[in-house]
């Protein structure tokens, strides 16, 4: 499911990172803040039982989710607004 959402943020020609390192999740969403990534795909425990993504707008301070394939047209639309 993480190597899926990586390829459909890709395929909608979004820049994209994959962090899988083994690290709590809370770290890995401390790091990408402080590297000022504007989006984080997550993508727990929860999400792979629901098949679902969460989406937070660091930018926004506010989140959504959803559908894969819905999330990642979300996100390529506000960052073509943004650009």
């Amino acid at each position: 499911m993480r190597r899926r959402c990586f390829d459909a943020c890709r395929a909608e020609g979004l820049r994209t990172e994959l962090d899988d390192r083994a690290e709590k999740m809370g770290a890995k969403i401390r790091d990408a803040e402080l590297a000022k990534i504007p989006y984080m795909a997550i993508v727990g425990q929860k999400e792979l039982e629901s098949k679902t993504v969460s989406v937070g707008a660091i930018k926004a301070a506010t989140g959504f989710g959803g559908a894969l394939s819905r999330s990642w047209r979300q996100v390529a639309a506000e960052s073509k607004k943004t650009a």
